[in-house]
């Protein structure tokens, strides 16, 4: 099984619900997971449910508060079929600041309005001094994707 998790994911723990941080990889499988610990961990709580393989990974998990603290749950191994993972990368537009969001379409504005008056440059200059590279280079890219569509037609 391999579901695409690794160390530094959030994942749904899916028999309690909660979100979790993946610290590390504590087994490359249930068999060796078992044979370093004093239990086996496919037969742990609700896991005979998961239909848990021998050949499946196990993580160590820390469970992550809905509110911030300086307190965290301690590691908990879990076997991979136990965990979801959240795809952040795809779900970015929806975590994002709305200022953020504002700031990259402004100034996509900016930079095609800076093509047609030829002062490209100096846009670049200007917005790097004041925004985060990641704002100016994503804006940057949706212009120029205007752009190359535009010549296209």
């Amino acid at each position: 099984m391999n579901s695409g998790i690794r160390t530094g994911d959030v994942v749904i723990d899916l028999v309690e619900r909660g979100k979790m941080l993946v610290v590390e990889r504590a087994a490359t499988s249930v068999e060796e997971h078992r044979e370093s610990e004093n239990y086996d961990i496919a037969d742990y709580k609700a896991h005979p449910l998961l239909d848990v393989s021998d050949d499946e990974a196990v993580w160590t998990c820390v469970y992550l508060p809905d509110k911030p603290t300086t307190e965290f749950s301690g590691g908990y191994d879990f076997p991979e079929s136990r965990l979801a993972r959240i795809p952040v990368e795809e779900a970015r537009e929806e975590f994002r600041r709305p200022q953020e969001l504002q700031a990259v379409s402004m100034l996509e504005a900016m930079f095609n309005q800076a093509r047609e008056d030829h002062a490209w440059e100096e846009v670049t200059t200007i917005a790097e001094r004041c925004l985060p590279s990641a704002v100016v280079d994503e804006a940057r890219g949706l212009a120029d994707v205007e752009a190359t569509a535009e010549g296209d037609a």
